[in-house]
């Protein structure tokens, strides 16, 4: 096939299900609703999951005010960082979720937010938050 645009990259063949994009907007809705529902399950799933581990890292780096010697305040220091550090990972993640959340009914989701092409189902339900294909996550 022999393009003669930037935008004949994107058209699909004669007689084709309509996917991936069309002038930069997803067109058609290759989701089944089947699909939908298992990804919805899974984010719940997953919410549910890391508010309970926020829960429990934010009761971990609550600072404690007993007494401690040197080597024991400095072994809690570096827990501490590595709890923060996973506390904002856990944080960062729920608010991908909750977004996910907000767009999964709409045409847009499952499609990536760069190039617009199908993000694959697979990789929709190891990461409900994915809002980019592979390619364009590298």
């Amino acid at each position: 096939m022999l393009l003669t645009s930037l935008d004949d990259a994107t058209a699909q063949p004669a007689g084709a299900a309509p996917t991936g994009v069309w002038g930069g907007a997803p067109i058609g809705n290759i989701m089944t609703d089947t699909q939908r529902a298992a990804i919805k399950e899974k984010i719940h799933a997953e919410l549910k999951r890391i508010e309970t581990d926020i829960a429990a890292l934010e009761e971990i780096t609550r600072p404690d005010k007993g007494d401690e010697d040197e080597a024991t305040r400095m072994s809690n220091i570096v827990s501490k960082s590595v709890h923060d550090t996973a506390l904002a990972a856990a944080r960062t993640r729920l608010a991908g979720l909750e977004y996910a959340l907000k767009r999964i009914d709409g045409p847009e989701f499952g499609f990536c937010i760069d190039c617009g092409e199908e993000i694959p189902q697979a990789r929709l339900l190891a990461m409900p938050e994915a809002a980019r294909c592979i390619h364009c996550a590298r």
